[in-house]
Parts: structure tokens; C-alpha cells; sequence
């Protein structure tokens, strides 16, 4: 990348200066001259400078070249500005006719003064174009140093600056600071010399261009294959915007080009998909009881070339008007008669009066009234304020029936108030809930001829009844439809991806996939190991064969089955977990200089009962002034009930059950009041533990305003950025909690996520997609977010029964049309039970009538909606007392489901193929919990951020993300919250792809680059996909692995992660060598780490090699810890480095039946790829159970530590040892506490480690 990046800025330089410097080539530059007319000088002495600045400006002039001319005495003035003269004729003129500034003024003054005047687009500064300042002047400097106010102006406009100087050498010095190049300081050291170097000086100027301030758009790259191998596709050619200076303007233009691509006609088989269902048709019948259809089709894609038709209905039938039709012969109670429709009974002296609110005690507007009898035409509707009055209609002793958009029906039995007038008692509309799954189907791994049941199960308002089931995406027909899927005597050909869906009234939802593995007939469904190729540290080889790379082999710890395990018809499997693990292992001894450890290599497995535990653990966060702040004692709500809690530190942890993969987690500051409430998304890698990072947005101040007179809110925007939207809440709009009329003064606390700023995007609410029809997941683009939340002065909770007026400023978003111009915009209410956005307005562009004409807003569009909160769902007994304010999204939903060849690829989802490895060599695939992919999607054209996902669980070191198609994408990879990996070499189709790389962040433009490449010079095993994949195309991106060979982007960390080397495998706990004496699950299992301080330059191959030994040195050997030190990721320092290498705990010893609990640890410590550095202890804060181990030419290279049974030590010794997880452990060590707001489980060399080395 560094060779093709220095291709393109020699390449720029010489299309820009490639010609002869006098100009035969354009070159735009803006020059002033400043003179020094002090009285230091004499007017024969000024002419001088006359007939020198008349021979500059005739030597520079041209039309693509601005001069302007300045010159300074006491004070400073402006002969001319860069917009004034054209030709050369007036501008020799004006210079002929200046006149002469008197007094004496310090140069700095001079200088200031001129680039803030000259330099003005009002007065001809261009933009885009560099500015060069041309000083002749026969004084120095007040001071010898720059005056840093004359620094900042020069770099503020990246002025180019050039000094004649006649006043000697004394004061060139000071002139080659301020110019930063002795080149551009020209000495003359008398008046006649001033002419012969105007010439030299016009040449030097026009050759040493400064920055623009602005990038440069480099050439077109070539096209890109087609993106499909068959059927239409895009092509695609790419530029990248070069720059001078990272702070330099973005480019004028675009970024990438696309065009239609057609290879050849698809052959391969196409199996059918349903399109979403369609809307339900018109009922049969009025009343009595009809029935309405709605249909679909299997056209998503339609079946062709020999492909499966969809298996399943295709049309679907319910019962609709299922109420008695009206009885024109029934008799009406004395005193009233039937009505001229005979609908219903008349009595002129009853009122029916009432209220409907919601169980969000909100006001229920247009809600229909109807009497039971009379379903088929409302009596009334509702008000604004939730209230209706009907007169003259007998009620018979029959029930009022009530019905609401997003509201179950009700059926009411009205009380008298007194003789003439009815009421209907207290009573809450029931708001609709989509389904949320609290049972969702478990992955499950059996031998052919087995049993198994998976399940699904939802809550919801109204309550889900009905599932369907899908296998590979195809749908299964009616089974299971009671939630629970049967499959019995299961063959090879039932294993498959399986999901399920239930729908209500309310909406669809669908689970994850999981997956049902059936193997063949064994006693175990665990094969044999896979191949888990280790590099051994520098300067070790495997004593058998000299190899430097070792194949320890693996069993992947995955799910399995025994044939003495039998399914009971449970939705989880009901036995302990099983994974396959080591069965038989056989010691590779690895040699290094000096000393010699054991690893071993693992020859069969088995599958047995392992510990298993998802845990989530994590750091909530947000950002004041720019400073982060810790969400002190937060609450973690999950499904309804306080889940966690923050610490004073902001950290948290808690354990979830089996089966969960997704959690809605919304973080609310209770305590401290600091932050406003906001809702993630927690992807969880079952069996192990996800660390998340939580960015709460600050709450925001109130803005006061009175009930009476409503108000107008400006949203977003800031000293450098206007505001992006406003809010408008009318007059006479606010209601108390019992849905009355406010009148008073109301304090509105408003936060608004600013697309433009990304340190909102990080802070915003949620995930950027809604749902589909069918409740697939639908990516949104974002363009702005806001929480209302409003109170009375006593802190009571207030709301609105009139729509809030919400507009966006269209000017400052590239904002997607239809082909009447129409926005595509609409605005969306969170649905916080399952994580996902729900569509409640459109927007429409602004009309405005003047003079009995309407005309359109400029480019404003506009949306009248009225709030609306989905109530959560609680799956447990207790129910959390906590006002939770939700967010409403301003969002484009992109359509990903065509029924037609797509032929505009911008609008839609992409996917980009990320890769983390657990080194740079990026050969081993990273597979933990604890990293975080976050990826900001950002338009090209206006820099606003459209979203932003943090994607937290990798498969197989890889993880496949959602984007959109041909914007500009930013991805950094971040481990705990703060440690950020590095870019490797990426594998990308071409080297233009990545057009950034800053901070360990790429930047890149959203293209789908085909696969249409000459495959000479590639691996033949290459796969020619990605990084951005096409959405048709999103199942094959999930499946790659890091170690395939495919177009991805690469990241690792700093050095290789730890590696455990047992020598009786990870799980054999009843042994005498055996790692660990006891199960991470007993309630006694420790362990321990100690943490070693290494002070060195470069060598990043270091490594730390642990051996314990059972006693003494010359014991047996329980395996050793192989740790790569690391810098502490909040600085750059790089010199001072950590390691926190876990040891066997003391203790414990298992001898056949026997049990010994007394035994001490022998820990020999190595310093292994040191290089040529030689090393010294320099301090030692365990105490004489710590001797150094020398070597001659090396110094001290390690040391050994004898660790007692029954010593806890402690941080001050730099030796943790813990009733916990050895993550748990760690994380103490890396922080050097066990305790306190410190504890952050970040390396932190410094504090407290037990030996410190300096090696040089």
C-alpha cells in the first residue's frame, strides 16, 4: 500500500509542475507581495521595491495566476486585493502609483495583518487553490522567536511563504523558521541586487507550490469485472482523493462509478422463494360473518433452469365481519324507537359519555365507539383528548365495543352516573405488541436413527398462537404449528439451517437460524482432530523435526452427542453440556536457546460433558466535553427486569442462559441522573465471554417553554454545523398522566443524534434496520434521531394528544426521491422488546400557500405525526418501575427485495468480509468474544453518517457485515473497549480499495468488485469474492472463514494472543499434572497470573514463556504459558511493555485417589526472541522467591519464582491469585488491582507487575 500511495502523489506532482516552472504548464496559485515601506528605508529606495514587484508580477502573471499587493509601515495596507486587476497593464500601473507607508510597524503585526485581509474569499482567495505570501523586508523580527500568533495564522490559511532578505544574516535565521525551508529565503544584501533576483524569485515561486488545503482526485482506476458471473451485474471503477494534509477538504466529485454488466444468460438451477404475503382483501360481507384472502407468490426469486417450486400455500383465509347483522323487527323499551336506518334504538333524554386511554396512559385518538349490537357503523369517534359523547341512543344492557389503530378491540360494560347519563368505568386500551421470542429453537447435533425437538414460543399483544418453520429458507408446511417442531429416526438429509415465524394482528417476527447437524451412525458425533498449525516463538523449533511450526491439532470444542444420550422430547437438551475434546494427546518437546518447554498434540477426541457458560461483560460509557464518563451504578434492563448493574467504573457483567444469541439490553442512569436512557444490541458468542462497549448519549439540558404557546426546537447543528432539523409542538397540546389538559410551563428534554457527528452515531438507539414483511431484517439509513422527553416543574411526567410537526433540512443530506420527487423518508418508533424500528409516518415535501398560490418549501420536508411508544413485553413476574423515553428515527428504509432486475445498485444492502487474525503474520484465525467491529457508513457527497453497527461475534476469526452499496465506509477493529488491532496486509482485488489507513482505521468505498479477474498471478484455491458483497450473495459471505482465501479486510492484534500448553489437556482435572485440580465450574477452582514489566525497542517477536513444575525446577512439568507483552493501549509508547502469564496455582494435587494440598509451584519465566538485546532485572517486588536466570552475552533472560501454597499475595507483589476465572484473573493482572475504578482489565505495564526487565 505505501508504494502504490507514493505512485500517486509522484504522479499528481507531475501533472502539476510536469512542464517547464515559468507556466508553459497551467498553475493556479494566489500571491501577494508584501513590502516594507518603513521609514528604515528612503522613497529612492522604494522605488526600487516598485521596479522589483513590477518585474515579479509581469513574470508571474497568467490567467490562472491572482496577484495582490500589500505593504507595511507603521500599519499595514492593501495596494491592491487578488479580485482586483486582470491584466498586467492596471496592475503595473497600480504599482507605479502606490504610495509610500510611513513609520515604523514589527513585521509580525505586518504579516497577521496581511494573510487575514488578503487571503479572503471577499477579496479574491480562491478556493482550492494554494496561497503563497512573497515578504521583502530590510527589518528582522521584534524577537528572535516566532510569535506563535504568526504561526498559527500562516498554518490556518497553509500559506506558502517566501522572504527576500536585505536585512542581513542576523535575521535569515528567524526567516528560515517562518518559511520552514532555507530554499525559500533569498538574500540580498543591497538595492541593486534586488532586481537580478526577481527573476530567480518568480522561478522559485512557481515551482514550490504549497498545499491547496483541498485533496486531488487521482485518475480512474480500470473497471472491475462484472459483479455476476451470469444475468445482469455492475462494474465498477474507482478514484481515490489524494491529500497533502490529513485535514485537507474532501474532493469535488465522485468517488467510484458503476455501469450495467451483462456476461451470459444464468443456467444453474434457481429454487423458488415467497414474495411477501400481500394486504387482506375486502371481507365478503358487511355483518353475519365473512371471509377475506389475501395471496402471495412464488416470485422472490421465481423458480427457473430446473429449480424448486415453493413448497406451501399460496393463499391464505380468515373470518372477518363476524357480527350480527342489524335486526330491523326488534323491539326498541318504552319511550324509544328504532332508528329510520334500523340500526340500533333511539332514546332521546341517554348520554353515553368517556375517555380512552392506552396502557401507556395515553390519550387515544379517532378510536371507534360502538354499541355491540351495531358493530358495523361507529357511533362516534374520539378527540384529540381521547374523549367522545354520544346522545340519544338506548343502551339496552349491552356492551359498548371500542376499537383503535395499533390497539386490541375492547368490549366495555357501561354504569350508570344517574338518570339520564351513562359512563364507561376506568379502563386502558391494550396497545399491540409484535411478537418477541422468549423460546427459540436450540442448535442440536445427533447420530442418524435419534430424536430431537425444537421449539419456539412468543410473547405479544395480542398473544401469538400459530408458527411455521423453515428449513434452508424454504418453508415446511404445516408442522409445528403449535411451536414445537418434532423430527424423529433423523437422517443425514434433515441437517440444516431451521428457523421459525409467528404473526399476529400486531406483526411477524422470526427467530435466528441455528443449526441441526445429523452424522453417521458412532459411539460419538466427534471425528477426528483438525489440523491447528501453531508458529513456535523466534529461536525455538520442535526437537523432533527442527520445525518452526507445530500441528497441535484441535477438536473445536464443539457441540456433540453420544450414542448413550437420548433426546426426552425436551425444546433443550436436558443432559449436561457436551462438547468434543481431548481424548488421547502425545507431548511435542520445543527447544529453545537455553531451555526447553512441552506442548501437546492432540491424536483423538471424545465427546464428554464441558463447561459451558455465556457471559456478558462490558464498559457503558459516555462522552461530556469530549471527555469520557462512566455510567456510574446503571441499570440494565433486559426483557422487563433490571438485569445488572453498572459500576462506579461503568463496567458490568452477568451470565445469560443457553440459547440466547441476541439480547435488547436499554442502559438507564437512575442514580446519577448524567445520561438520557438508551437501547443496544448485544450479540452474544454462546459458551464464552462478550465483552460490549455502550455509548450513552449526555442528558440534555431542559429548554423551558408554556403549555399555552407551544414551541419550536431547533435540532443538531453546533458552532461550525447549522441545525439539521426542528420540532414543533402546538399550542394547547400537553396532557397530564390522566390524559386532562396541561396548562402551565413544561420542560422539554430533547436529544438529538446528529448524523453529521460521529460520536453521536456511536450514542444512538439501537440498530439501523427495521423488519420486512415477513420479519426479516431491513437495514435503515439514518438522517437523524431524536428522545422527547417533557415534564411539569415538579419533575410529573408529561405528553402530547396532538402531532408534533417534525422538519428536515433536505439541503444538508443527499435524501433518496421517487420519481415525483417525492422523499423516501419516514419516521420510526423503537420497538424496544425486539430491537428493531417500526415505520409510524411518511414524510412529504413542505408546501406553502402565499397570495392563494401553494408552493414547495425549499428543500425542506416535513412530517405531522403523533408520538407512539410500543409497550415492553415482561417475561418475568416483577415489573420494572422505570420511564424509559423512547426515540424516534428519521430513516430511509432500503429496499432489498426486488421483484425486477436491480438496475441501481446505490440504494441497496451490501455486506463487507472482515477478518481478524491473532497476530500480524495473520495466519491463525482470532476467535474470541472480546473484540468489536465497528463500522460507520457514511454518504460520500454530504460526510453525514447514514449508521453505524459494532459487531461483537466472529465465526472462525470472520465476521460478515451489513453496509450500503457505494458509500464510503469506515472500519477499526477494538478490543475491551480501548485496545485497537492493526491493519494487516490486506487481500484485497486491487490496491485502490482502501483509499485511507489512520489510526488503524481504513476507509474505503462501498463497491462490489465481481469476479472477473486475471486469476494467473492468484492462488488457485482463491475464491474471487468481495470485500463487499451484493446481498443476493450475503449467504456465502457468512460462510467464509478467515483462513479462506478470499478479498477481505484484515486486522490483528499488537502481538499473538496467550497460548496454553498442558500436559494433560485442558480438561482432564482429576490428574497429577492437571492444569487445573478442579472444574472452572466448582466453587473452589482458582487461578493465578503474575505480571513481568519489559522495557524494550522494536523487537516484536518477544515473548514470554511461563513453565510450571510441580515443586522445584526439576519437577514434573504441568505445562507452560506462552504470552507476547503488550503496551498499554491508551498511550503510544510502545518502549514500556507488559505480560501477564498465568502459572499453576500451588496446592492441589490429585495422585490417583489421593488428594495433596500443601504443594508449592516452581514457575521458570524465559524471555524468548530478544535478538541481540540484552537484558537486566531492575526491580524485583516478590522478594527472594524470585532468582534471575543469566546468560552469558544476554543478561538476564528470566528468572524463577517458587510459589507457596496457601500465599494469596496480591497486586503489590504483581501476583494475582483468585477464587475465579482465569479471564477474570487476567483482566486483575492487566490492571495491576483486583478492586476499585482502576480495574478496567486494560494492560497497564507500569502498575504494579512483579520483576520489571530493561533491555537494550
Amino acid at each position: 500500500m505505501g508504494t502504490f500511495h507514493l505512485t500517486i502523489c509522484l504522479c499528481a506532482v507531475f501533472i502539476l509542475f510536469g512542464n517547464d516552472v515559468l507556466g508553459q504548464k497551467a498553475i493556479s496559485v494566489d500571491v501577494v507581495l508584501l513590502l516594507d515601506s518603513t521609514d528604515n528605508g528612503r522613497s529612492h529606495n522604494f522605488d526600487e521595491e516598485k521596479r522589483f514587484a513590477s518585474a515579479v508580477t509581469e513574470r508571474l502573471f497568467d490567467p490562472n495566476v491572482r496577484i495582490g499587493l500589500f505593504t507595511f509601515g507603521q500599519n499595514t495596507y492593501s495596494q491592491f486585493t487578488l479580485d482586483m486587476y486582470s491584466n498586467i497593464r492596471d496592475m503595473k500601473q497600480a504599482i507605479l502609483y502606490m504610495w509610500y507607508s510611513t513609520g515604523n510597524g514589527p513585521l509580525e503585526k505586518a504579516i497577521n495583518t496581511t494573510i487575514y485581509e488578503a487571503f479572503k474569499t471577499t477579496n479574491g482567495d480562491r478556493i482550492c487553490v494554494s496561497n503563497t505570501l512573497l515578504i521583502l523586508s530590510h527589518s528582522g523580527f521584534a524577537n528572535a522567536t516566532l510569535n506563535e500568533e504568526t504561526v498559527k495564522a500562516i498554518e490556518r490559511k497553509k500559506v506558502q511563504v517566501f522572504v527576500i532578505n536585505m536585512a542581513g544574516q542576523n535575521a535569515r535565521d528567524s526567516f528560515v523558521d517562518l518559511t520552514k525551508n532555507e530554499s525559500r529565503v533569498v538574500d540580498a544584501s543591497n538595492w541593486n541586487e534586488l532586481q537580478s533576483v526577481s527573476t530567480k524569485v518568480s522561478e522559485l515561486l512557481l515551482s514550490d507550490v504549497g498545499s491547496t488545503g483541498c485533496g486531488r482526485l487521482t485518475q480512474w482506476e480500470s473497471w472491475t469485472g462484472c459483479s455476476r458471473t451470469c444475468g445482469h451485474g455492475f462494474t465498477f471503477r474507482t478514484r481515490q482523493c489524494h491529500k497533502d494534509d490529513p485535514l485537507d477538504q474532501d474532493c469535488d466529485g465522485e468517488m467510484s462509478e458503476h455501469k450495467e454488466c451483462f456476461l451470459t444468460d444464468c443456467t444453474e438451477p434457481v429454487e423458488g422463494k415467497w414474495a411477501f404475503w400481500g394486504d387482506w382483501g375486502s371481507c365478503s360481507k358487511t355483518c353475519g360473518t365473512g371471509s377475506q384472502q389475501r395471496t402471495r407468490t412464488c416470485t422472490q426469486p421465481a423458480p427457473a433452469n430446473g429449480g424448486k417450486v415453493c413448497t406451501g400455500n399460496s393463499t391464505q383465509t380468515r373470518l372477518c365481519a363476524d357480527y350480527k347483522c342489524p335486526d330491523c323487527n326488534a323491539t326498541c323499551p318504552a319511550g324509544a324507537h328504532r332508528s329510520q336506518d334500523c340500526k340500533l334504538c333511539e332514546c332521546s333524554s341517554l348520554t353515553l359519555y368517556g375517555q380512552a386511554l392506552n396502557d401507556n396512559n395515553e390519550t387515544v385518538k379517532n378510536a371507534g365507539i360502538y354499541l355491540e349490537s351495531s358493530m358495523y357503523s361507529p357511533l362516534a369517534t374520539t378527540d384529540e383528548f381521547g374523549l367522545f359523547e354520544i346522545s340519544g341512543v338506548c343502551l339496552m344492557n349491552e356492551r359498548v365495543f371500542i376499537t383503535a389503530e395499533h390497539c386490541a378491540d375492547a368490549h366495555i360494560t357501561p354504569i350508570e352516573v344517574n338518570a339520564t347519563h351513562w359512563t364507561l368505568p376506568n379502563f386502558r386500551l391494550e396497545v399491540y405488541v409484535p411478537p418477541v421470542f422468549n423460546v427459540l429453537p436450540e442448535a442440536k447435533i445427533r447420530m442418524a436413527g435419534q430424536n430431537l425437538v425444537l421449539c419456539c414460543k412468543a410473547n405479544g399483544k395480542p398473544s401469538p398462537s400459530n408458527y411455521k418453520w423453515y428449513k434452508d429458507e424454504m418453508e415446511l408446511g404445516n408442522v409445528g404449528m403449535n411451536g414445537t417442531l418434532a423430527i424423529e429416526d433423523a437422517k443425514i438429509e434433515d441437517s440444516g439451517k431451521y428457523k421459525c415465524s409467528t404473526e399476529t394482528d400486531a406483526g411477524i417476527s422470526q427467530s435466528h437460524n441455528i443449526d441441526v447437524t445429523i452424522t453417521a451412525n458412532a459411539s460419538d458425533t466427534c471425528g477426528m482432530p483438525l489440523s491447528k498449525l501453531e508458529t513456535l516463538p523466534t529461536g525455538c523449533v520442535a526437537e523432533s523435526n527442527n520445525a518452526t511450526v507445530v500441528d497441535v491439532r484441535t477438536c473445536g470444542s464443539v457441540n456433540c452427542m453420544t450414542s448413550t444420550l437420548h433426546d426426552n422430547g425436551s425444546c433443550s437438551d436436558y443432559w449436561p453440556h457436551h462438547c468434543c475434546s481431548a481424548k488421547d494427546v502425545q507431548q511435542v518437546r520445543i527447544l529453545c536457546e537455553g531451555f526447553s518447554y512441552i506442548t501437546t498434540t492432540i491424536t483423538s477426541c471424545e465427546c464428554k460433558q464441558c463447561f459451558f457458560k455465556s457471559v456478558v461483560t462490558g464498559r457503558a460509557f459516555g462522552r461530556i466535553d469530549g471527555i469520557e464518563v462512566p455510567l456510574q451504578l446503571g441499570e440494565i434492563i433486559i426483557n422487563g427486569k433490571i438485569f445488572a448493574q453498572t459500576s462506579m467504573a461503568g463496567f458490568f457483567k452477568f451470565e445469560l442462559s443457553k440459547g440466547i444469541r441476541r439480547i435488547v439490553a436499554t442502559f438507564h442512569d437512575e442514580t446519577f441522573k448524567k445520561f438520557a436512557d438508551v437501547t443496544k444490541i448485544i450479540q452474544i458468542k454462546e459458551g464464552s465471554t462478550t465483552f460490549a462497549t455502550i455509548v450513552v448519549p449526555p442528558k440534555p439540558t431542559p429548554l423551558p417553554f408554556h403549555a399555552d404557546n407551544g414551541t419550536e426546537i431547533h435540532l443538531g447543528g453546533s458552532a461550525d454545523l447549522p441545525p439539521a432539523a426542528k420540532l414543533a409542538i402546538q399550542p394547547n397540546s400537553i396532557v397530564t398522566p390522566d390524559g386532562k389538559p396541561f396548562k402551565g410551563k413544561v420542560q422539554a428534554a430533547l436529544h438529538f443524534v446528529d448524523p453529521r457527528k460521529r460520536n453521536d452515531i456511536e450514542a444512538a438507539n439501537g440498530e439501523f434496520e427495521s423488519e420486512a414483511p415477513d420479519g426479516s431484517k431491513v437495514p435503515l439509513k439514518t438522517f437523524g434521531m431524536f428522545q422527547l422527553g417533557m415534564t411539569d416543574e415538579n419533575g410529573t411526567d408529561l405528553s402530547v394528544n396532538k402531532p408534533l410537526k417534525f422538519s428536515l433540512d433536505a439541503s444538508l443530506f443527499d435524501v433518496p426521491v421517487d420519481e415525483n420527487g417525492d422523499p423516501l423518508l419516514a419516521l420510526w418508533t423503537y420497538d424496544s422488546n425486539k430491537g428493531t424500528w417500526v415505520e409510524i409516518a411518511k414524510m412529504r415535501k413542505e408546501i406553502t400557500n402565499i397570495g392563494g398560490r401553494k408552493l414547495l418549501g425549499a428543500g425542506t420536508y416535513v412530517v405531522d405525526y403523533h408520538p407512539r411508544d410500543i409497550p415492553r413485553l415482561s417475561q418475568f413476574n416483577e415489573r420494572v418501575e422505570r420511564k424509559i423515553i423512547g426515540y424516534t428515527n428519521c430513516d430511509h428504509s432500503v429496499p432489498i427485495y426486488e421483484t425486477t432486475v436491480i438496475r441501481e445498485p446505490r440504494a441497496g444492502a451490501c455486506f463487507v468480509s472482515v477478518s481478524v487474525y491473532t497476530d500480524l503474520s495473520l495466519k491463525e484465525a482470532y476467535d474470541g468474544g472480546d473484540v468489536a467491529i465497528n463500522t460507520y457508513v457514511q454518504d460520500p457527497h454530504t460526510l453525514t453518517y447514514l449508521g453505524y453497527t459494532s459487531t461483537i461475534v466472529l465465526k472462525n476469526g470472520h465476521a460478515c457485515i451489513p453496509i450500503f452499496c457505494q458509500k464510503r465506509v469506515y472500519i477499526h477493529v477494538v478490543r475491551n473497549s480501548k485496545e485497537r488491532f492493526y491493519t494487516g496486509k490486506h487481500f484485497l482485488p486491487h490496491p485502490g480499495v482502501i483509499s485511507q489507513t489512520k489510526d488503524n482505521e481504513i476507509l474505503f468505498v462501498s463497491n462490489d468488485f465481481g469476479s472477473q479477474f486475471d486469476k494467473s498471478s492468484y492462488d488457485p484455491n482463491t475464491i474471487f469474492k468481495g470485500p463487499v458483497f451484493q446481498l443476493k450473495d450475503e449467504n456465502m459471505c457468512g460462510r467464509l472463514k478467515a483462513t479462506d482465501k478470499h478479498f477481505t479486510f484484515k486486522f490483528a492484534p499488537f502481538t499473538k494472543s496467550p497460548t496454553l500448553h498442558f500436559a494433560n489437556g485442558p480438561l482432564n482435572f482429576n490428574k497429577k499434572l492437571a492444569w487445573y485440580p478442579m472444574a472452572p465450574s466448582s466453587t473452589t477452582f482458582r487461578s493465578c497470573y503474575m505480571k513481568v514489566l519489559i522495557k524494550m525497542n522494536n523487537t516484536y517477536g518477544l515473548r514470554v514463556i511461563a513453565k510450571s513444575y510441580l515443586e522445584h525446577a526439576k519437577g514434573d512439568e504441568f505445562g507452560s504459558h506462552d504470552v507476547g507483552p503488550n503496551p498499554d493501549p491508551k498511550t503510544d509508547n510502545k518502549y514500556v511493555r507488559g505480560a501477564c502469564f498465568e502459572f499453576r496455582c500451588p496446592g492441589l494435587i490429585h495422585i490417583g485417589d489421593t488428594k495433596l494440598t500443601n504443594l508449592s509451584t516452581a514457575v521458570e519465566v524465559r524471555l524468548v526472541g530478544l535478538e541481540n538485546k540484552t537484558c537486566q532485572i531492575r526491580n524485583n517486588h516478590v522478594g527472594s522467591d524470585v532468582q534471575p536466570i543469566q546468560q552469558t552475552g544476554k543478561g538476564a533472560v528470566g528468572f524463577t519464582f517458587i510459589a507457596e501454597a496457601g500465599n494469596n499475595y496480591g497486586p503489590k507483589y504483581g501476583v494475582f491469585v483468585a477464587d475465579k476465572p482465569a479471564k477474570e484473573t487476567e483482566q486483575y493482572c492487566n490492571s495491576g488491582v483486583d478492586s476499585g475504578s482502576q480495574l478496567d482489565g486494560i494492560m497497564n505495564p507500569l502498575h504494579n507487575p512483579a520483576v520489571e526487565f530493561e533491555c537494550s
